[in-house]
């Protein structure tokens, strides 16, 4: 069995080497601080405007890989159970729910019946 850290530290060696902005000449890069998004149409427009949160963005992604990391580790020493993308897609969605029955109430009040 390959050690678990040294397969970890090769995927996300692998990750960051796919594209960086510094080999990619052909793209038009506004801010190298933010993420960059590419017009799909037109290959010289960024239209990534709205990526001011690029450290808390990346922070995120940081804490999803540390418990990813977590999550395999404690499922291969059989600590755990269940799916391995649980601890990041898990979550209480009751707020939502409640959202929706509200919405759907104020909808059949102002407008009439809603077809789900």
């Amino acid at each position: 069995m390959h050690n678990l850290d040294e397969y970890n530290d090769t995927i996300f060696a692998y990750l960051q080497s796919v594209i960086q902005q510094s080999d990619v000449s052909s793209l038009t890069y506004r801010n190298n601080g933010r993420f960059s998004i590419i017009d799909p149409n037109n290959a010289s427009n960024d239209i990534s405007g709205g990526s001011s949160n690029t450290r808390s963005i990346v922070a995120r992604f940081d804490e999803a890989y540390a418990l990813l990391n977590e999550r395999i580790r404690s499922i291969g020493e059989g600590r755990a159970t269940g799916g391995i993308l649980d601890v990041i897609l898990e979550g209480n969605y009751s707020s939502f729910r409640k959202q929706r029955d509200f919405l759907r109430h104020i909808h059949e009040k102002t407008i009439g019946p809603c077809s789900d």
